[in-house]
């Protein structure tokens, strides 16, 4: 029995230490506010293939993706992973940052690596750690502007009152350390490291001045049906969804992503109460928009997309 006390004081110390060493961001670094005021804004960032130093090439993956989609709720130009690896050279980790941004055309660069996946089963203990840092740099200058890392640890354990309790806690763990579990894990650690990215300073653009005798004018009626194909090419957009957190536009927007959508994430400024909208488009029409919109409802959990006048030609 004292075994067993030891071995039950000994989880519940484990799970006391998971709570610890809660990290803050950075404030941005004088070389990344400068770069943030430098024309072209915004900027495309692309976010390169992660180094990988666990032997887990999955789950290295899993990371890239996941900040990449967690990295979309700036206002970055996002570049979607697949263009980037099309246009990457065999030898782009031998290239300069320079060189990489001109092939790429991107303001900056994310070189990423993940050092630990380490997935742990002890009978009354679950252990998964997830482990990655992050660089970004500025392709003219070849100057890093952010420079992070973040660590993960999902830690689980049963205490059960009596010996008997061991192998059905044992089963619980089973369960608890699964494959979903470490799609959690990487979630964390993805928008962790996505959240120590400081973002770009909104640039408003300037509204062109009203003609005085179309001031008062009532706007457009959204056209429909055959009207809609002729008028207005690519001004369309679709809204899925709104969120009031950023996480879970961002989570969206991955959703619709894995289907095959090219989503994106519109965060306008404004005060506490903003909405995150997760967007696609532009189409040619209102009504190709509209059938998008019928689609997604059907196969995925929104209800009501609607068709919205877009602002990008």
């Amino acid at each position: 029995m004292k075994k067993y006390a030891g071995l039950v004081w000994g989880v519940c110390l484990a799970l006391v230490c998971t709570a610890c060493g809660v990290q803050k961001p950075a404030p941005p670094s004088s070389h990344f506010v400068a770069w943030s005021q430098q024309d072209p804004n915004p900027k495309r960032v692309c976010v390169l293939p992660f180094s990988n130093r666990t032997g887990r090439p999955a789950v290295v993956t899993q990371v890239r993706r996941s900040f990449a989609g967690h990295l979309s709720t700036k206002r970055f130009v996002d570049v979607e992973l697949h263009e980037i690896d099309a246009r990457l050279p065999p030898d782009w980790r031998g290239l300069s940052a320079r060189a990489l941004g001109e092939t790429l055309g991107c303001q900056a660069l994310v070189y990423g690596i993940v050092t630990q996946a380490r997935r742990l089963y002890l009978g009354l203990y679950a252990d998964i750690v997830l482990d990655a840092g992050i660089r970004l740099i500025d392709t003219q200058s070849g100057r890093s502007l952010v420079e992070e890392s973040y660590t993960t640890r999902f830690r689980s354990g049963g205490l059960p009152l009596s010996p008997i309790g061991i192998v059905p806690n044992a089963v619980l763990l089973l369960r608890d350390i699964s494959d979903e579990q470490i799609q959690r894990a990487v979630d964390d650690l993805a928008r962790n490291l996505a959240a120590r990215v400081p973002d770009l300073p909104y640039h408003p653009v300037p509204a062109s001045p009203a003609r005085p005798e179309l001031a008062d004018a009532p706007p457009p009626a959204l056209p429909t049906g055959p009207e809609a194909t002729r008028q207005a090419p690519a001004s369309y957009r679709l809204q899925v969804a709104a969120f009031a957190s950023a996480e879970s536009a961002s989570s969206a927007v991955q959703l619709l992503r894995q289907r095959g959508y090219q989503a994106e994430l519109l965060a306008p400024p404004g005060l506490a109460s903003r909405w995150y909208q997760v967007v696609l488009g532009p189409f040619p029409s209102a009504a190709s928009a509209q059938q998008v919109g019928v689609a997604i409802r059907q196969e995925l959990p929104f209800s009501s997309p609607t068709v919205t006048v877009s602002s990008a030609p």
